[in-house]
């Protein structure tokens, strides 16, 4: 059975990731053993990329998104997060620039979360890694589309994964139906005070 940081690798590559901005050593600890691995390096299909400074690696996932239209992942060091990094994601979040930014966090501290992000959320033991990534690329591709942060804990990622995580289905699209819209403003238009 994988380890969560496996079946990461594995997740970011179904939901379209190729690319990985790590914005320090330390963070990019967390994957690079498994990428040095020719098998999982092969199986994931993804490419590391580090830097010293995670606001670098918040502006390189930016300028590739600019230039390939495709949604990046950035590698950060909750312990090493810098009031640096906090002006490269708002920036990206005005310019509308989807991107997954994986906190790195290996004293558990589950409130870190990079401020400027549209959504948060830390992976807990009990839930599985899969679907988390899945809906937080969702979040981030959607309109407006701005940065996501996942704290992703060192205990965690190396724990196994579970079961469930390796079926899933990739969430494209979060966006309600369009007979449900027509449907409500109809009621809407209809009601009477």
């Amino acid at each position: 059975m994988p380890t969560n940081s496996e079946q990461l690798l594995l997740t970011l590559r179904r939901i379209g990731i190729k690319r990985i901005f790590a914005g320090s050593a330390t963070a990019a600890a967390l994957i690079e053993p498994l990428l040095a691995n020719r098998t999982a390096a092969d199986q994931s299909g993804l490419q590391l990329h580090t830097t010293d400074a995670s606001h670098v690696a918040i502006n390189m996932a930016q300028g590739y998104f600019r230039a390939s239209g495709t949604m990046a992942a950035v590698l950060l060091d909750a312990r090493q997060l810098a009031d640096d990094s906090l002006p490269g994601c708002r920036l990206a979040s005005t310019h509308r620039t989807p991107m997954l930014i994986l906190l790195r966090d290996p004293e558990h501290r589950t409130t870190a979360f990079l401020s400027g992000s549209k959504w948060s959320k830390s992976l807990h033991i009990d839930q599985s890694i899969a679907p988390l990534v899945s809906r937080a690329a969702a979040i981030a591709r959607s309109e407006p589309a701005a940065p996501v942060c996942l704290n992703l804990p060192d205990a965690i990622m190396k724990a196994h994964a579970s079961s469930e995580s390796a079926e899933f289905s990739v969430v494209r699209d979060i966006a309600p139906d369009p007979d449900s819209v027509s449907e409500v403003a109809s009621a809407l238009i209809a009601a009477e005070f």
